[in-house]
């Protein structure tokens, strides 16, 4: 049913009402009106009221008589107010009388030609014919059981069948006795019976509708205003059901206006359709929220490492890392973030050396070494430290001999950037190498870096800028440059190779740019935005406000500059930005004042908050969640006092002064504020107080205009803390491990920290908080504390440390004593660490005649022969001496053994006046053998 058709019922009954106002004529006047059938009498009055039935010439209405299809026509276009506008191409309408009735009719849906060219006008109208009339012009729904009729079978599966199921069930049809006659002429008194029975049915209907409609926006009104703005880890569950239900509520309005449109006003539904795009905005934006919320519950992990070429590695995390807590202020990667401890033969990699880059959405990191180096082989990986935006630390990542095969992709041309109409960027899939000469260009005068094309020398970049500035390269000139004999870190070649790009020097935007927008942000910021990238100095004096002084300028994106002032923004003001300090990318400066005169408003009010308990852990705070950002100030103290109710006794509490803190600890979230329940340690007691700052707007809880908190209000039963809240959040500041001189199974970390503090023992003392690569630690012994310093002497396990050289030491979990924060896994080269596994004896051999060889695992460097004795069979074989040859001992006795004492049982051991101990054998890096006991010497073959 077309949308048109459904407008029919509206038009119908404001024609019955005009009725009632204005008669046209009546049925009484009819000259046979006493021939209309008792049932018919009211229809054909009323239609006749309303001019939509007229008499015969003669002043008869003839209620019996046939109605034909063009007279049909005619009652439906006066009934509903059709249109007579436009044209049909039936043979036997034009030029009659109803062409204009069946013109209407037609283009209305309401009825359809017996052919393409034929309407058939004075035949009959059939009752099936009428059922299918009525139903289209009025927008009838509905179904009914017709085998309750006698001749039910006569229309089933025929194309009147759902018309005449429709009229019946909407009481339009009621039959002709026990028969729906559907084939039957109908007469002109029935055809008024079954046009007003469709009229009230419609009229009926439409009370509901709109009762539907009312009844959807109130539900949806509802519903948006349950959706919230911000929502915690612990309401995701909660804000996911309202979305829902936000949602269901705005089909249900959508279904409700689609049922009732040819009865709602035009004002009716354009209040709905508004509440519809505004609900669906409001989800979008819930929508948003919730999802910021569940990647803010996650819990920040490593989600893979992968390997991108011989020269960087990509992390990935979960969710955003705080960029900087992995990169510096230099680029480079925050000590102890990464570790790649090399094993074997791996490519040496200087954690201190690499740089790296974050990815806008937070969550990737790719780290690039320094040049020289590259990743080649076998690595134990460890990624530590790194925080999300609420502070908290990354689960350690450990991922033990990582296989980081030799990169054997070669680097590419990844496309081009215009930089300016001058300028362009030429990018490289990885950092690449070349040599002057390996870029040169088709045209004349083309510049890199300030210098001729191929000139041009780099090594690991990821791009080339090209300056094709130079007057005899004209605008629109496209450039082909070459690239020959480029490679990679480990010398794969660019492919193809040699390869070319073509870069075009475009015309140069002579247009400065002009300020198109000021927008407050915040009681003392406000954005410039102009009409193209623009660049802009970040001085602070680039960009004046009439009556406040600029502190300072920072680039939001290439339009955008953020601007904040010392002074709250009030009323209005002239904000200017100064002649020449904006130019575009093509360095073409303003060369007047851009200003805009803007009328900044500053909210004065001062803070308002609700207040909860809370537990953080096994402490208990009063969480303040506030209406607007606020800022701690000064010295952040409020001052809390009241009253509690302990065992049914009212007492005073005392003004207790407690430091404020954000509760994710950084203020990147300025709404939700901590404050420590010192002093109100009363367990089970009922408190009941008031809030406000220790001194006005010099300490304690501001909003970003310096409004200070009003008296503010808490109510809460305490329970107990299971630790002990603190406001020590002093942490290690430094961390340094030397080896132990003398002493192999010894090394030594000295950390540093703020004077006065000292090492928490329980911490410094767990051997679990020291990782030393390729050793084992076993213990761990705190030292006295220094003014700043404090060392840590770590016992290693002996034979654990199996080579000599620099160490990546990794030390997490130790606290200041007192504090509450735990200083955050370091990593750090040590000192040359010497290794400590102890050389054994392996074997003993007559080599020849007078010589006696000691083997053991590793090559020793000394020996003291004037602790040990040969003897043969038994006694002492006087006047040996020892020295250390090749890494081995070689006995030398004093004469050559006998064939008679070859023949017998010949020992190395001790001598009677010696312990084991004194047999001083020492490897290259001073461990001895611990233990020499009886050897028996064997005759080499």
């Amino acid at each position: 049913m077309s949308k048109q058709n459904k407008f029919f019922a509206t038009a119908a009954t404001a024609a019955l009402v005009a009725s009632a106002i204005v008669p046209v004529a009546s049925a009484a006047e009819f000259s046979d009106a006493d021939k209309v059938a008792s049932w018919a009498t009211e229809a054909v009055e009323a239609l006749s009221t309303q001019g939509v039935i007229a008499g015969n010439p003669d002043g008869s209405f003839n209620p019996t008589g046939n109605v034909t299809r063009a007279e049909a026509a005619k009652m439906f276009t006066v009934a509903l107010d059709l249109s007579t506008e436009g044209t049909e191409n039936f043979t036997d309408v034009n030029g009659e009388w109803f062409a204009e009735y069946v013109v209407a009719a037609v283009n209305a849906n309401i009825v359809n030609g017996m052919s393409a060219t034929t309407f058939a006008p004075k035949a009959n109208l059939t009752r099936e014919q009428a059922a299918k009339m009525i139903v289209e012009a009025y927008g009838l729904t509905g179904e009914a059981d017709l085998s309750t009729f006698a001749d039910a079978k006569t229309v089933e599966g025929k194309w009147s069948e759902s018309y005449l199921s429709t009229a019946v069930a909407t009481g339009v049809i009621k039959g002709q006795g026990e028969k729906l006659a559907a084939t039957n002429s109908i007469t002109r008194q029935e055809f008024a019976v079954m046009l007003t029975r469709a009229m009230d049915a419609t009229t009926d209907n439409a009370a509901e509708l709109l009762a539907e409609v009312e009844k959807a926006a109130t539900a949806l009104d509802t519903a948006v205003k349950a959706l919230n703005t911000e929502v915690k880890a612990d309401e995701i569950a909660a804000a996911t059901a309202e979305v829902a239900t936000a949602k269901e509520a705005a089909k249900t309005l959508e279904a409700a206006l689609e049922a009732a449109k040819e009865v709602v006003t035009e004002e009716q539904a354009t209040a709905a359709k508004e509440a519809i795009v505004a609900a669906n905005k409001a989800i979008e934006a819930t929508e948003a929220v919730i999802a910021k919320a569940v990647e803010d519950a996650k819990t920040l992990a490593v989600e893979s490492v992968k390997l991108l070429n011989a020269t960087q590695v990509e992390v990935k995390f979960v969710k955003a890392v705080d960029e900087d807590s992995v990169i510096d202020a230099a680029g480079k990667v925050v000590s102890g973030v990464v570790n790649f401890a090399e094993l074997g033969s791996a490519s040496t990699i200087t954690e201190a050396d690499l740089t790296a880059t974050l990815s806008e959405d937070g969550k990737t990191l790719v780290i690039t070494t320094k040049a020289g180096q590259t990743f080649e082989g076998r690595y134990d990986i460890t990624i530590a430290k790194a925080t999300d935006k609420d502070n908290k630390e990354v689960t350690k990542y450990e991922a033990k001999t990582v296989e980081f095969a030799k990169d054997a992709t070669a680097p590419t041309i990844t496309g081009t950037e215009r930089v300016s109409a001058t300028q362009v960027k030429v990018i490289f899939s990885e950092p690449v190498t070349f040599t002057a000469g390996a870029v040169t260009a088709d045209t004349a005068n083309v510049k890199s870096a300030g210098a001729a094309i191929n000139d041009l020398a780099a090594t690991g970049v990821t791009e080339v800028v090209v300056d094709l500035s130079d007057a005899t390269i004209a605008a629109g000139k496209e450039v082909k440059l070459t690239f020959n004999g480029v490679e990679d870190a480990i010398g794969n070649l660019i492919n193809p190779q040699p390869a070319t790009v073509t870069v075009k020097k475009d015309a140069v935007d002579t247009v400065a740019p002009t300020l198109t927008a000021v927008t407050q942000t915040g009681a003392q910021t406000f954005t410039v935005t102009f009409d193209k990238a623009t660049t802009l100095g970040t001085t602070g004096s680039e960009v004046t406000v009439s009556n406040a002084t600029v502190k300072t300028i920072a680039k939001v994106s290439d339009t955008v500059y953020k601007v904040t002032t010392n002074e709250n923004l009030k009323g209005l003001q002239k904000v200017t930005v100064l002649t020449g300090n904006a130019a575009n990318i093509d360095a073409i400066p303003t060369t007047t004042d851009l200003t805009k005169t803007v009328t900044f408003t500053t909210n004065e009010d001062a803070p308002t908050a609700t207040s909860k308990l809370v537990t953080k852990e096994g402490v208990e705070y009063i969480e303040l969640t506030f209406n607007k950002d606020v800022y701690l100030n000064g010295s952040k103290e409020v001052t809390i006092e009241g009253s509690y109710v302990e065992n049914y006794v009212t007492k005073t509490l005392a003004a207790v002064d407690v430091v404020a803190q954000y509760a994710d600890t950084k203020g990147d979230d300025k709404k939700v504020v901590l404050l420590p329940l010192t002093g109100l340690a009363v367990k089970g007691a009922a408190y009941d107080v008031t809030i406000v700052n220790k001194a006005t707007t010099t300490n304690g809880i501001v909003s970003e205009a310096g409004v200070a908190i009003e008296e503010l209000a808490a109510k809460f039963t305490r329970g107990e803390d299971t630790a002990t809240a603190t406001t020590n959040t002093e942490v290690v500041t430094g961390v340094a491990v030397n080896a132990v001189s003398g002493n192999n199974d010894k090394v030594e970390v000295e950390f540093t920290f703020n004077s006065g503090f000292q090492l928490d023992g329980a911490t410094a003392t767990n051997a679990a908080n020291y990782t030393i690569n390729g050793a084992e630690v076993e213990s761990a012994t705190l030292n006295t504390a220094g003014t700043t310093t404090q060392k840590v002497t770590l016992t290693l396990k002996k034979n654990s440390n199996t080579f000599t050289g620099t160490r990546n030491v990794t030390v997490e979990g130790v606290k200041i004593a007192g504090s509450t924060d735990v200083m955050k896994a370091t990593t750090v080269k040590s000192a040359v660490i010497k290794e400590n596994v102890r050389p054994t004896l392996s074997s003993a051999v007559v080599t020849d005649g007078k010589e006696i060889t000691l083997s053991f695992s590793e090559a020793i460097t000394s020996t003291d022969a004037a602790a040990f004795d040969v003897k043969i069979g038994g006694g002492v074989k006087t006047g040996a001496t020892a020295a250390v040859v090749d890494g081995k001992v070689v006995i030398t006795l004093a004469d050559v053994l006998t064939n008679e004492e070859l023949a017998k049982t010949i020992t190395v051991e001790p001598t009677a006046t010696s312990t084991s101990t004194k047999f001083v054998v020492k490897d290259a890096a001073g461990n001895a053998l611990e233990k020499f006991e009886v050897v028996k010497a064997t005759i080499a073959e």
